[in-house]
């Protein structure tokens, strides 16, 4: 038997999950959140059609990834700062140790 495709309201509360996921930086919970996502909203658009209902209901869930994919954004950037930041004070210890 197979299982029903998620409805918008399920997949606006998994993007809500997937947000606060990253925002606790559990990077492979949100891995797997998006996989699942990815999953539900390929089975959400082969079950929705293109009704006039669907195409609302798809935009309003557009709209929400947007948001989720612009905090993925901002994260990966902070995270390449962070790591440019760190290899530059290693690199700077590594000086300052071999002159000692």
């Amino acid at each position: 038997m197979t299982a029903a495709a998620p409805t918008l309201a399920t997949l606006l509360a998994g993007l809500d999950e997937l947000q606060a996921t990253l925002q606790s930086a559990d990077l492979a919970r949100a891995d797997r959140l998006v996989v699942e996502h990815d999953r539900g909203m390929r089975d959400f658009l082969q079950a929705a059609g293109a009704d006039g209902a669907a195409r609302t209901d798809l935009e309003r869930l557009q709209r929400a990834q947007q948001i989720v994919l612009e905090q993925m954004s901002r994260l990966r950037a902070d995270a390449a700062r962070e790591m440019r930041a760190f290899e530059q004070a290693e690199r700077a210890a590594r000086a300052y140790q071999s002159m000692t």
